[in-house]
Order: structure tokens, then C-alpha cells, then sequence
């Protein structure tokens, strides 16, 4: 994928490449990366060989060559792996402050996505806090869009919010009716939590983007 802007910064981001992580050091080999020191990289593995890295989004530290680069981690782990495939892919990770949201406090998430008109699936998610909130399957169309509203119930470590698992969808102005609940969660947003846009690819020729994302903040209403 193209890479993404974050912080001004270019953020590469891939799912095809070998990594290892000694301490607090990860090296990265990916043909022809293009990175350069300062840049960030969103890192997203799927499970291989060894020990996982965390997901999120890390300063590169140094370029070793065209091909390698080492990034700064903050788990103390040593591990080795393969990220297998294209199918997997995290198109924007980014920080929701400490205590932004507050009691009855929320966030309003906003995507639009250009992709592959193919029958095969192209599966767009939202993730706060490590918690799936929203999926939404694009196929034969070549732009989609997901949303998630996660709201604070009355205190700062219990959520509510639309989508998957609930059953409820978000319609013209309106929610539709479904016959599940509506989807919880336990998150501490005292700290800061990683919102996280990811697409779950069908087939690895595809092509999944993300266009553009608006996140709007609701403060609390106590």
C-alpha cells in the first residue's frame, strides 16, 4: 500500500516481510522499504515463527540498507517471525490521549476507503483500546466507508457503542433494528489507547487503501 501521512511524517506500513526483535530493538527486512530514519512505521505481524511485536506505530531508528531497518520498541522481548501475505494490513494507528474522553465522553469515527472492485472481500475494522468495535465487507465496489461511535457510560472504563457484534447498523440517519445487543467493552481511557483502522484482505492481489479518516472527539457532558 501507498504509504500514509501521520504526524507529517511519511508511515510505512507493510504485511509481507521477516522481522526479529532482540531487547528493545526490532529489525525489519522488507525488500526495497524506502524508508528513511524519522519516518514511523505501522507495524502489524501476523502470527509467524516466534513471539509477536506489539501493533502500533514506531519511530525508525536507523536504515541499515535498502532492504532492512531497525525500529524502537518498548517490549522487552526477543522473538522471530514471518508476516505472511498482503491479506492483513493496519491502515492508520494513532493515539487517543489520556482522559480526553472523560465520564459520558465519546469518540465519532469516520472512514472512507477506495479499494479493488473484486468478488473477493476487503473487511474494514475499527479498533479503540485493542477492541474490535466496528466490521464492515466491502467487495464489488471500488469505495467504502466504516463508522464507529463509542461512548463512555457514565465512567471511564466501560463502553457502548454500534457494530459488530450488535447486531445494529447505522442507516440513513437512523439505526436499524437487529436482534443482538449492543456491542461493550472494558477500556481504560485514563490512559491512552490506540484507535486502529484495519482490512482483512480475501485475496492477497487486491488493493485496500485508506482514504481518509475523520475522528471527532466528544467531551464529557458531566
Amino acid at each position: 500500500m501507498d504509504p500514509i501521512l501521520q504526524t507529517h511524517k511519511k508511515c510505512h506500513s507493510s504485511s509481507i516481510g521477516t522481522w526479529s526483535q532482540s531487547g528493545f530493538d526490532i529489525t525489519v527486512s522488507h525488500t526495497a522499504h524506502g524508508a528513511l530514519p524519522g519516518d514511523k512505521y505501522a507495524f502489524y505481524p501476523s502470527p509467524g515463527t516466534g513471539t509477536l511485536a506489539a501493533t502500533g506505530i514506531y519511530d525508525i531508528v536507523a536504515v541499515a540498507d535498502a532492504n532492512t531497518l531497525t525500529l524502537s520498541s518498548t517490549i522487552s522481548s526477543i522473538g522471530t517471525g514471518t508476516m505472511r501475505g498482503t491479506e492483513t494490513q493496519t491502515l492508520f494507528s494513532g493515539i487517543v490521549p489520556a482522559g480526553s474522553m472523560g465520564e459520558n465522553g465519546g469518540l465519532q469515527v469516520y472512514t472512507r476507503h477506495a479499494h479493488k472492485n473484486s468478488p473477493s472481500s476487503k473487511i474494514f475494522k475499527v479498533y479503540f483500546g485493542g477492541v474490535e468495535f466496528t466490521s464492515y465487507s466491502a467487495s464489488t465496489t471500488s469505495i467504502s466507508g466504516a463508522m464507529a461511535f463509542i461512548l463512555n457510560l457514565t465512567e471511564t472504563s466501560q463502553q457502548i457503542a454500534s457494530g459488530t457484534p450488535s447486531g445494529v447498523t447505522a442507516a440513513a440517519g437512523n439505526y436499524t433494528g437487529g436482534s443482538g445487543t449492543w456491542n461493550t467493552a472494558v477500556v481504560d481511557t485514563r490512559i491512552n489507547q490506540l484507535l486502529e483502522i484495519m482490512v482483512v484482505k480475501a485475496s492477497g492481489s487486491d488493493n485496500a487503501y485508506l482514504a481518509s479518516i475523520d475522528v471527532i472527539l466528544v467531551p464529557s457532558l458531566t
